[in-house]
C-alpha cells in the first residue's frame, strides 16, 4: 500500500504596483514560463509512500535441547520504507529502504535487535542511543507497456509458493531475494515471458571478477479456471575471483561444500543450475499448488584427497492444500513437503534448502535447535560470504532452513470474528538422510503443536501471538552420540502495521 502526496501550486493577483509601470504582461509571461517548468518538476517529483513497520518479541525456552539450555530471548524492531516516484506515464522508480538493518544479517530485512546499534555511547552512563545507517535493499526503473514491461536496478525476485524464490513481502518475512538484473517481460493473452540477466557481484568494469546470472521464466496464468503454470530456469556462473563458495575443512571450515572427513580447496568457477516447476489448481472450496526445484551443476570446489568435483544434486517438493469456501469461518491448510539431504560420505553435495522465508512451524525449520548440526544446514545458514562459522544456536535469529527433511503440516484456522481468528497447526517431521551414518542417527525429527491468536483490527494492521510446544525426536540425540533432546517451548507476540 503506498500514500500518495501531491503538491498544488496556487497563485494570486502578484504586485499591484506593476500595473503602474505597465509592466503587468511581461510579469505574466514571464510567471506562465516559470509556472510551466515547474510543473514539469512538479510531476517528476510525484512521490508515493509506502512501507511496514515490525515490532516482534520472541523467546525460546532452549535451543540445546539439553543442558544448559541455552535460551534466547529478543526484541526486533524493523521500519521498510518503500518510496516510488511516478517520472512519467509508464515510468516508475521503485525502492526499498531498511532503517533499521541487522550487522548479523546485513542482506536481510530482520529489523534490529532492541538495544542493538553500530555505535554506542557507554552502556552504564552514556545518555544517546546508537545511531543505526539505512541500507538500499531495492532500487529500479519499471516501465510498464501494454504487452511488456522493463525493469532496470536492483529488484525483488519471486516464483511460485516462494520456496525457491522469495521476496520476502509477507507481515513478518525477515529475508527477501533481490537481484542487480535488466529483464523484460513479454505479455501475450494469458501468458508472459521473462528474458533475466543479473549481476550477483561484480569487483570492477573489466570483464572478469564477477559473479551473474541469466534467467529464464515462463508464467501462465488463467483467473477463469484458477490456473496457473510456470517454469523459473536460473544459471548462474563466477569467476573464481569472487566464487566464494565455502570449501569444507576439517579443522577451519566445517560448514563447507564437500565429503567429511577430508579437505577441499576451492581452485575453480561456479557453474550451477536451477530449475523449478510452479502448478495450481482452485476449486469452489478448494485448492492445490505444488512447487519442484531441481539443483545441479559445478561449485568450483575440489576434494584434495580424491581429486573428486564438488557437484550438486538436490531436489525439492512443496504440496499446498487449502480448503474451504471463502466465506467459511473453518479453514484448513495442509503443507507437505520434501528436501533432499546431504549425504557426508560423499563428495557430491546433495542437499536442497527450501527459502528462510518459507516455515512450516514455529520452532521446528525455523530457529537452530540441538547440540549438533542435525539437517546438515550449516553451509545455507553462514550469515556471510566465506564466513567458516554459522552464528551460535541462542544467538541466531529465525535463519534454519526446511533442508534434509520429510513434514506433513497440516493448519485449523477458525475465524471468531470480523477481527479475530484462532489457528492451530501441528507438524510432523523425519530426516530424508542420516546426518552421520557412524552414530547411526534415527531418522525421527518429532512433533510440534503451534496454537496462535491473531487481531487484525484494519488490513493495514496485524497483532499475532502464538505459542509453540516441541517434542524433539531421537535424531537430535545424534545416535551414538546421546545427546540431550528435551522438550522445550517457544512464545512470540508480533505486531505489523504497513500503509
Amino acid at each position: 500500500m503506498h500514500k500518495k502526496f501531491e503538491v498544488e501550486v496556487r497563485t494570486r493577483k502578484p504586485f499591484p504596483f506593476l500595473d503602474i509601470y505597465g509592466l503587468k504582461k511581461f510579469f505574466k509571461l514571464g510567471l506562465s514560463i516559470f509556472s510551466v517548468g515547474f510543473s514539469l518538476n512538479a510531476h517528476a517529483m510525484l512521490i508515493e509512500w509506502g512501507g511496514t513497520f515490525r515490532s516482534e518479541w520472541i523467546n525460546v525456552g532452549s535451543t540445546s535441547l539439553g543442558s544448559p539450555k541455552n535460551d534466547k530471548s529478543y526484541i526486533l524492531n524493523g521500519f521498510l520504507l518503500r518510496p516510488k516516484i511516478v517520472a512519467s506515464d509508464g515510468f516508475e522508480v521503485l525502492g526499498e529502504l531498511n532503517l533499521l538493518p541487522n550487522s548479523d544479517y546485513a542482506e536481510a530485512q530482520t529489523g534490529a535487535l532492541l538495544g542493538q546499534a553500530p555505535s554506542q555511547s557507554r552502556a552504564v552512563d552514556g545518555g544517546t542511543q546508537g545511531s543505526s545507517d539505512i541500507t538500499v535493499r531495492q532500487l529500479y526503473l519499471s516501465h510498464s507497456q501494454e504487452y511488456a514491461s522493463l525493469i532496470v536496478g536492483r529488484a525483488p525476485v519471486e516464483f511460485g509458493l516462494g520456496m525457491t524464490h522469495n521476496p520476502g513481502t509477507g507481515s513478518f518475512d525477515h529475508f527477501g531475494d533481490t537481484l542487480d538484473q535488466i529483464s523484460y517481460k513479454f505479455l501475450v493473452n494469458n501468458w508472459s515471458f521473462t528474458p533475466m540477466i543479473g549481476k550477483r557481484k561484480k569487483l570492477n568494469p573489466g570483464t572478469g571478477g564477477e559473479a551473474s546470472e541469466l534467467n529464464f521464466v515462463l508464467d501462465y496464468k488463467s483467473p477463469e479456471t484458477k490456473s496457473e503454470f510456470g517454469v523459473f530456469q536460473q544459471t548462474r556462473k563466477a569467476s573464481l575471483s569472487v566464487n566464494d563458495a565455502p570449501a569444507y575443512n576439517v579443522t577451519t571450515q566445517p560448514n563447507g561444500y564437500g565429503k567429511v572427513g577430508d579437505n577441499h580447496t576451492r581452485d575453480g568457477e561456479w557453474s550451477t543450475t536451477s530449475t523449478s516447476f510452479y502448478l495450481t489448481r482452485g476449486f469452489e472450496s478448494w485448492s492445490i499448488q505444488l512447487e519442484a526445484g531441481f539443483e545441479a551443476g559445478d561449485v568450483g570446489v575440489t576434494n584434495t584427497t580424491t581429486q573428486e568435483k564438488v557437484t550438486l544434486g538436490g531436489f525439492g517438493l512443496l504440496l499446498n492444500l487449502d480448503f474451504g469456501k471463502p466465506a467459511s469461518t473453518s479453514l484448513w491448510n495442509v503443507k507437505m513437503g520434501y528436501a533432499s539431504g546431504d549425504d557426508p560420505s560423499t563428495t557430491k553435495y546433495e542437499g536442497f534448502a527450501y527459502d528462510k522465508n518459507l516455515d512450516v512451524a514455529l520452532l521446528m525449520f525455523n530457529h537452530p535447535l540441538g547440540q549438533y548440526d542435525v539437517l546438515r544446514s550449516g553451509v545455507k545458514r553462514t550469515p556471510k560470504s566465506g564466513n567458516p562459522t554459522v552464528l551460535a544456536n541462542e544467538v541466531a535469529l529465525d535463519d534454519e532452513s526446511i533442508t534434509n527433511a520429510i513434514f506433513i503440516s497440516p493448519t485449523w484456522t477458525k475465524i471468531l470474528s470480523e477481527k479475530w481468528r484462532l489457528s492451530n497447526r501441528l507438524t510432523w517431521a523425519q530426516l530424508a538422510v542420516d546426518p552421520n551414518p557412524t552414530n547411526k542417527v534415527s531418522k525421527d525429527l518429532g512433533f510440534e503443536y503451534d496454537v496462535g491468536f491473531h487481531y487484525s483490527p484494519k488490513k493495514e494492521i496485524l497483532w499475532s501471538t502464538e505459542l509453540a510446544f516441541l517434542l524433539p525426536g531421537s535424531a537430535f540425540a545424534g545416535g551414538s552420540a546421546g545427546y540431550e533432546k528435551a522438550f522445550t517451548y517457544g512464545l512470540m507476540s508480533r505486531f505489523s502495521i504497513s500503509f
